[in-house]
């Protein structure tokens, strides 16, 4: 069973682009010297036009990372590689939300660099409270992580089982550390479906579905999880 996660966030700013519009590209600023540009790591977003979900505009993403390594290369040793990774941008432009399926550390690293362009772009991250989602759904949780543990060698901790949401062990972690994420056996159509939600509104997906079917499903979830943002 193949996991995709899915970061969120509701959109304040987005450029317009579209097809036919020349993909755009970050560029590192902290160089005077355009020689050496190429050595550092930049983000291309492309149009790709409509999601299979028709309410999505959909953007393919090549993200650049630099990736520490002890190695040698052409007889010199060599400390840090870019690394290219591909993942898509899903934005819904009448409910101005929008989903990343990547990881949060290359989520956040695009955002940031977006953030730093001249561009029309500005995001709005949200949180949410799991304890009380957990409470609501107690009956349909499998697991969990619990982070910043009062315990002494361990900072982190995953508790898993079909009935831990009801368990004296849920409510012990939850008084000693802080509920990162929750995982849940939610129903979807004729069956349960695996599903994991991070403090973030972070999805992770168990089952794989297809793109419109994951985007409807994540559609409903962000819904539910609106009843529960935490405003700081």
């Amino acid at each position: 069973m193949a996991a995709k996660g899915y970061q969120y966030y509701e959109v304040d700013a987005f450029p317009e682009w579209g097809i036919g519009s020349p993909p755009f590209e970050t560029i590192h600023q902290d160089t005077l010297f355009r020689e050496w540009v190429d050595e550092y790591p930049r983000t291309v977003i492309t149009a790709t036009g409509s999601a299979d979900h028709r309410d999505f505009l959909k953007f393919h993403v090549m993200h650049e990372s630099t990736e520490k390594v002890r190695g040698r290369y052409i007889n010199g040793p060599i400390h840090r590689y870019i690394a290219q990774n591909e993942f898509y941008i899903y934005y819904h432009p009448k409910l101005k939300r929008m989903f990343v399926d990547t990881s949060r550390p290359q989520c956040g690293e695009m955002i940031d660099r977006l953030g730093r362009c001249e561009i029309d772009f500005l995001v709005i991250p949200r949180k949410v409270d799991l304890i009380q989602l957990g409470i609501d759904l107690k009956e349909s949780i499998r697991g969990g992580w619990f982070g910043e543990l009062k315990v002494a060698d361990v900072s982190t901790i995953g508790i898993f089982s079909p009935t831990v949401g009801e368990s004296s062990e849920w409510d012990r972690f939850e008084q000693m550390g802080r509920l990162k994420a929750i995982d849940l056996s939610l129903e979807f159509g004729d069956h349960k479906t695996p599903v994991k939600i991070t403090q973030n509104r972070g999805i992770v997906l168990f089952e794989t579905f297809p793109e419109s079917e994951a985007l409807r499903w994540l559609l409903e979830l962000q819904s539910v999880l609106d009843s529960y943002i935490i405003h700081e």
